[in-house]
């Protein structure tokens, strides 16, 4: 499975885009995380059950 770890580790090394805080940064890697897994599990168990 795809972690976004990796991607969020690159995106803190790299320096922050457009030089916003580096907390703003990281809370919204974190809710667009949040985000991409409340719509795609559900959907992942969904097509395992049927």
């Amino acid at each position: 499975m795809f972690s976004f770890f990796p991607l969020l580790r690159w995106l803190c090394r790299r320096g922050c885009p457009r030089q916003y805080p580096l907390p703003l940064v990281v809370a919204g890697a974190v809710a667009v995380t949040a985000c991409l897994h409340f719509l795609l599990f559900p959907a992942l168990v969904y097509g395992w059950s049927t």
